[in-house]
């Protein structure tokens, strides 16, 4: 099998380094590649330095150009010859560990992924290093992309067997030519894995492209507009999205240094910024009308999806039912409940609940007759049709607000899988297969786990939890652990008799969580020894009113209540009073 690396090489006036970046390549524990070195019409003595090395080297080879024509029609040169199977972009100013093909390559094939990028790290002119590490993203999507350009040249390499070599054709700009070539990889539907391990070194230098920050500036709105051709307001959401996160590492750059010797990246950037703007009311109202931009946006989208699309008259769950797999008879009933402030939005969380690509045997919505007096009568036309397509909506005396959506589904279907959502998300249409598929793969392995799509990680101090607001935010953990708690707007799975016997006793939830159903199921799923996880693919979701849900300064907002007022601290309190063995789970836990 050709495993061959083509290392990819423009070059330009670069003597003083070319001989640091091709030793780099000759260093490599991994020797199945060659090196293609295109020469872009150097005056110093570049192509010298390198004809010399190809002396002793045979799998270096130099190509020099007529006229100078940039580094994009380099790098594009250089593809066109290659022979190897895998091209790894490697620019003459910048260098490699020794094991970085090595490690790459095993990346890719065990994973069997066409394209990837190394965490890199950075150093000056004279190859020190400047204590600044980028570590990478876990994978890289193409919208992801457009507000973090995290890919870095010197860390990527592709398979062209995956990947065809059209797309690694670089448009001729002056800058950002990199940039523009990964995003038509990622808009072609590829994704970019990463690889966390350090194995390149990109060099700052005072006179390169990149160091330059108000021309990068510039030349990233022009790589929306001109290459992208994205639209004015969509551009203008990227590039604000861009440079809040720019001024953010800058911000923190003082700070990350106090944390030398640790593996920094930036999900510790983002927890802080994250704290921060809880506690600053200015703070957070910027945030929340930055969130409103980008929620409009995919807003029209998704009115436009509901009005133009006829998904659900043939995925409804009248028309199409889902084969029961052979593990598991248990039905799947997906359970939510709304009131009359919400009754309105809770359509278009119905219609992506019933357009699943996966589907549940029911659907229910729970409404109380203390808020719907008149039933039917009480509610909107469009919401009624959908019982057409599947959905149930079940009447109940007495409302317990967030828990109905739960107590009354746990005492009419205790042998089922009950999956709750919530009523003003728009849930992505793998949101249920993604928690199921998760689920059947814990039952294979025999573990007591319940799963879900969104989850926060407790934190403890001096054996009890800290504040809700210090906790590590939108975690992934696939590890059953006491400390993982859910969050129940991304929706999750509960097996059956997975909760402890007094779950549904009223009295109790309502005077220790009465607001926080979420506290009071983790505690009852601890209490019989079910952890959560989260599922092995997480389902970002929408917000159907988000100018309702970030606006947490509005009193009649329950985020306004747990959150702002703290109130989440009060009733985990009052769980773990009630339930002190609660704090021997978590603690027995951490000792081991």
């Amino acid at each position: 099998m050709n495993n061959k690396v083509t290392v990819v090489t423009p070059t330009w006036n670069s003597a003083k380094y070319i001989r640091e970046t091709i030793e780099s390549v000759q260093a490599q524990t991994y020797q199945n590649w060659e090196m293609v070195i295109v020469d872009d019409c150097s005056t110093d003595n570049t192509v010298e330095i390198v004809k010399d090395i190809i002396k002793s080297d045979s799998r270096i080879r130099i190509i020099e150009q007529e006229v100078n024509q940039g580094a994009a029609i380099a790098r594009n040169i250089a593809v066109q010859n290659s022979k190897g199977r895998f091209i790894a972009y490697l620019d003459s100013d910048d260098r490699w560990k020794k094991e970085k093909l090595e490690k790459q390559i095993k990346f890719m094939q065990d994973n069997d992924y066409g394209f990837s990028c190394t965490s890199y790290e950075v150093i000056d002119f004279e190859g020190k290093n400047l204590n600044k590490i980028v570590y990478m993203l876990n994978k890289v999507d193409y919208r992801g992309f457009l507000t973090n350009n995290l890919l870095q040249t010197v860390g990527i390499m592709i398979d062209t067997y995956k990947v065809d070599k059209k797309y690694l054709v670089m448009p001729n700009i002056r800058r950002r030519q990199d940039a523009a070539t990964w995003m038509q990889i990622l808009k072609a539907g590829f994704l970019c894995y990463g690889l966390h391990e350090v194995l390149a070194e990109y060099r700052r230098t005072p006179n390169s492209l990149s160091s330059n920050k108000i021309k990068a500036v510039m030349g990233t709105w022009k790589l929306y507009r001109e290459i992208e051709n994205l639209p004015l307001l969509l551009s203008c959401y990227c590039f604000i999205r861009y440079s809040i996160l720019a001024i953010w590492k800058r911000l923190y750059k003082k700070n990350l240094s106090i944390f030398r010797g640790y593996k920094m990246n930036l999900d510790f950037i983002k927890q802080n910024i994250k704290h921060l703007v809880k506690h600053n009311i200015l703070l957070s109202k910027i945030y929340s009308y930055y969130k409103i931009l980008k929620f409009t946006l995919q807003g029209k989208k998704l009115n436009k999806h509901i009005v133009l699309s006829n998904k659900i008259k043939s995925n409804g769950l009248n028309l199409y039912k889902r084969s029961t797999p052979p593990l598991h008879t248990q039905k799947i009933i997906i359970t939510l409940t709304s009131y009359p402030k919400r009754i309105n939005d809770v359509y278009f969380s119905l219609y992506s609940l019933l357009c699943q690509s996966f589907k549940p045997d029911k659907i229910i919505l729970w409404l109380s007759l203390d808020e719907f007096p008149d039933k039917m009568k009480s509610l909107p036309q469009k919401l009624i049709e959908l019982q057409k397509y599947g959905l149930t909506i079940n009447w109940i005396n007495t409302t317990y607000n967030s828990y109905d959506k739960i107590i009354h589904a746990l005492k009419l279907f205790p042998n089922d899988i009950l999956v709750t959502a919530d009523d003003d998300i728009f849930y992505h249409r793998d949101w249920l297969k993604n928690l199921y598929n998760t689920y059947i793969d814990e039952q294979r392995k025999h573990r007591k786990t319940i799963v879900c799509h969104r989850m926060h990680k407790i934190t403890i101090k001096d054996g009890f939890p800290r504040p809700y607001n210090s906790w590590k935010q939108e975690i992934i953990n696939n590890i059953p652990d006491p400390l993982n708690f859910p969050t129940g707007c991304g929706g999750i799975l509960y097996p059956p008799h997975c909760f402890y016997k007094n779950v549904c006793h009223v009295d109790e939830f309502s005077e220790i969580a009465p607001f926080a159903d979420d506290i009071w199921l983790w505690g009852m799923a601890l209490l019989n020894n079910y952890y959560f996880i989260t599922a092995k693919d997480t389902c970002k979701f929408k917000y159907i009113d988000i100018y309702r849900e970030c606006n947490s300064y509005d009193k009649q907002n329950l985020k306004y209540y747990n959150v702002t007022l703290s109130n989440n601290d009060k009733q985990m309190y009052n769980l773990i009073k009630k339930y002190p063995l609660l704090l021997d789970i978590i603690n027995n836990n951490i000792k081991q």
